[in-house]
Formats: structure tokens, sequence, C-alpha cells
């Protein structure tokens, strides 16, 4: 079987890179003939003639320009799309897998129609929710249902890949349904119960199969680690707490005010913040502010050292984050929003039930009392991350996945 991924990056900058990385090596170790197509490689010295750039720097800053300009996202990118169209056909993939191309690289009326034309059955993989909704990646925050049924009057159109004048979201959503119905075999996967979920009510909802396939976790490298030198090396003594938040970019959706409110209200405690902090915000003297690390060798000492991990984010279709930390055996405390809640095993932590920022840091200073005397969750952390996120057991669904969708391909011809 010839399997195609197409993704914005390739690599271990970012989640999604990673996961179509060790997604791509995974088949190719199980006999699937795969090749990747990208328009960038992060953080990643392996490269092989199996991986493919199909657009560049400038024709993204074109069609994001264009974008802004119109409310049309994924309508431009034409030339570099109809290159990668040639390539594919030239290739004639069995399936092809669509993960996050909603960064200004993609013309998606072309490409839907090369593979309604060719019969490729199609896997979308849903990291976000873009793909059923009119113009937003997310919409739980602002308490949005309009995807359900027409969008339009989008209350978030000023944001994500923001539009300056024009509102497009009701035609885009009327023109994703019309894509995804011209093929003939689709598959979607949410990386989360609650997406899966989301999607049955969405325009996706006709899909030969929807299936929740859970994101995986190197157990081997996020694993528990001796953090003796990285508490030296910040300034930690081996008495004091920490308590770790981790984020790409850190804003009121991912729980900055959390995490600030945490720090002021435990001043004896240190709360390290991974990923990159806005301007302007006054930051407590026990908060130690890391930036982004991008080793994920690196990145499991900082959730080993942790006493406690925090996640107080409004909207995750995953939350990777929480699944590393629970695997180097490290607690975590989640909002009951989206998928955040599921993510957290029996004795693994502390789901609080409403989103308030008090409430929030109430229960952690809580468990922080309590987790002196339960030395049992360490253990619960790595049994559940292991049974839970294993590499080989969640990319394995994937390959049957695919095949599955083969066969629904050539029933329906």
């Amino acid at each position: 079987m010839r399997v195609v991924q197409i993704n914005v990056t390739y690599g271990n900058a970012d989640s999604t890179g990673r996961n179509v990385k060790e997604l791509h090596d995974f088949f190719l170790k199980k006999g699937l003939d795969s090749y990747v197509y990208v328009t960038a490689v992060n953080d990643c010295s392996e490269t092989d003639k199996r991986i493919h750039f199909f657009s560049s720097q400038r024709d993204k800053q074109i069609h994001a320009f264009l974008s802004r300009l119109t409310g049309m996202q994924g309508y431009f990118s034409y030339f570099s799309t109809h290159k990668l169209i040639s390539e594919l056909d030239e290739l004639k993939p069995d399936v092809v897998m669509l993960h996050v191309l909603h960064s200004n690289c993609m013309n998606f009326p072309s490409l839907f129609a090369f593979l309604a034309s060719k019969h490729i059955a199609t896997v979308v993989v849903l990291h976000d929710c873009w793909y059923y909704t009119g113009h937003c990646c997310h919409y739980t925050s602002v308490g949005c249902d309009k995807w359900k049924k027409e969008c339009g009057k989008c209350p978030q159109i000023h944001q994500w890949n923001k539009s300056w004048f024009f509102d497009f979201s009701k035609k885009a959503l009327a023109d994703k349904k019309a894509w995804f119905g011209s093929l003939q075999s689709v598959g979607v996967v949410g990386v989360s119960d609650w997406i899966t979920e989301e999607a049955k009510k969405s325009i996706l909802k006709d899909a030969a199969i929807i299936q929740r396939i859970y994101n995986w976790i190197d157990l081997e490298t996020f694993r528990p680690r001796d953090t003796r030198d990285l508490r030296k090396q910040l300034g930690i003594t081996e008495n004091e707490k920490v308590l770790l938040g981790v984020a790409s970019a850190w804003g009121n959706r991912k729980g900055l005010q959390e995490m600030l409110l945490a720090a002021k209200s435990m001043p004896d405690s240190k709360v390290v913040m991974i990923g990159k902090m806005p301007k302007n915000v006054e930051i407590p003297e026990n908060m130690i502010c890391a930036g982004l690390v991008r080793d994920p060798v690196k990145l499991s000492e900082y959730y080993s050292m942790a006493d406690v991990f925090l996640n107080p984010s409004v909207q995750e279709t995953f939350g990777k984050t929480t699944a590393e930390a629970m695997s180097c055996g490290t607690p975590v405390i989640v909002y009951h929003t989206t998928a955040c809640t599921e993510l957290v095993g029996p004795g693994c932590g502390k789901v609080v039930q409403e989103p308030d920022r008090n409430m929030y840091v109430n229960h952690v200073v809580q468990y922080l009392r309590r987790i002196d005397i339960d030395k049992s969750t360490g253990e619960c952390c790595r049994r559940f991350a292991h049974e839970t996120f294993s590499a080989d057991k969640c990319m394995g669904k994937y390959t049957e996945l695919l095949n599955d969708l083969q066969l629904a391909g050539r029933e329906e011809e």
C-alpha cells in the first residue's frame, strides 16, 4: 500500500511534525510504501527521498496576505498546489492523509478535486477543529456551535488566520461539506474521544470511518529521570516544590493567569514555565521562565522534576503535554473541558470541574499537601501512560484504519 501524508511540518519542532515523522517511520517499518509532503523540515537531520516539499516561504506569505485581505483561507497557493498534484498523480498513492494544512500553504479546491477525480481514499486527522468549521481551529472558549449547521458572523473572524475585512466562514463551511462529499472514501481520525464525538455532529458525520486514535508518547524518552543537575542549574533546592507548565506560547487560553496566580499563592514553591511568554507580563519572583525546550530528553527532565504538572488550558483536542507528564510519573491537574478530562487516568491527578481561576489554584494547593502522603501516584501515572499512549499500539491502529478504508472503498465501487 502506498501512503502519502501531507502536513505543514516534519520533525521534532512541533507535535504534529513529530507525529508525521514517527508515523512515516512506523509505516516503512511495517512494509508500507510511505511518502511525506511538507512545507518545512524542523529540528530533524534525517531527510530522504521520500520527504518532499510543496510550498515555499514566499508562497505562504503571499497566501497569508491574500487570506487576510479576503477572508479566504485555503483558496490560494495555486501553483505550489498544482506542483503537488502533479507529483501525486505520478506517485499514484492508495491513501492520502491530511494533517494540519490551514497555514497558508494549500489550495483546497484543487487538492480535493484531484482526490475526487482519482478516487483516492483520504484520511483526515483532526489535530484541531478547522476541517469542520468555517474559520476557527477552536470554538469552545467563545461557546460557538454554528459549525453544526451553518457558519457566518464568526465571533473569531479576527483571530487565528484572521480576516481584516470579510467574513467568508459561511461559504467556507459549505465548500468543505461539498469537498468531503465529493470523495469516494473518507476516514476521519480524532486524536481524542472529545473531538471524535464533535466530528460526528459536523459536516464529517457521513465519513466511511470515524475513529478515535490517541496521539502516542515515546515512553522510552518520556520516563522518570534524575533531575538533580537540572535543579542545581535552575537554582531549585531539593526541598522546594515544583509546579510545571508547558506550552508553545503562553496566553489566557492556555492558562497563563492560572499559572501566575499559582505562583503568587504559593511563594515557597517554584513555578517553571516552558514556552514563549507574552511581553509586558509581571513575572513573580518564584516563577522561572525557561523558554522553549525542543529537546525531548531535556523536556522529560523538566517533567520528572515537577511535583505536579499544571495544564489549565480551556481548549485541547488532545493535550500531549499532559500525557508526556504522566509518562514521566508526574501527576497532572486539568480543567474539565474538551479533551483534557479523558487523559487523566485513575489516581493520576485532579480534574477541576469548573474553569474558575481561584478554584483551580485552590485545588493545586490542596493537591500539593496530599501528594507527600500518596507515594503511589507516580506509579499510577506511568502505568496509565503505558496502557493508553503506547506508540506501537496507537500507530498500529492507523495501519488497521488504512486497510479498513481501502476495503470500504472497494465495496462502494
